[in-house]
């Protein structure tokens, strides 16, 4: 996530791949969600979290998904009954219909 929103709103990712992650730079991802937003740019974000993740806790996720959604980014939440793991056949099918809508996007 701190990677792509530190492209410049002129030219955004595609979108982004969130997995079992916690937000970092709050401000700054607020600041510059702001700036893709002014940009006429909704970032699609898919965020993925396991309810029974030992490493990291699942809230995190939803701190994630609140921050994002906030901030103007078009969010997909999607979570397994797992932990720290990709998850099970219902997240893979996420990823790659995320992933392949982002392809079309771009074609």
């Amino acid at each position: 996530m701190d990677t792509a929103l530190h492209m410049p709103p002129t030219e955004p990712p595609a979108g982004v791949v969130f997995l079992s992650g916690a937000p970092i730079v709050v401000e700054q991802w607020s600041a510059r969600l702001q700036a893709l937003k002014q940009a006429g740019e909704a970032l699609p974000v898919l965020v993925t979290h396991g309810m029974a993740d030992g490493t990291l806790p699942f809230a995190c996720s939803g701190w994630v998904r609140d921050l994002l959604t906030a901030n103007g980014a078009d969010v997909k939440y999607v979570t397994h009954p797992g932990g720290h793991d990709l998850g099970g056949a219902s997240v893979v099918r996420s990823l790659v219909s995320f992933v392949a809508a982002r392809l079309a996007d771009r074609a």
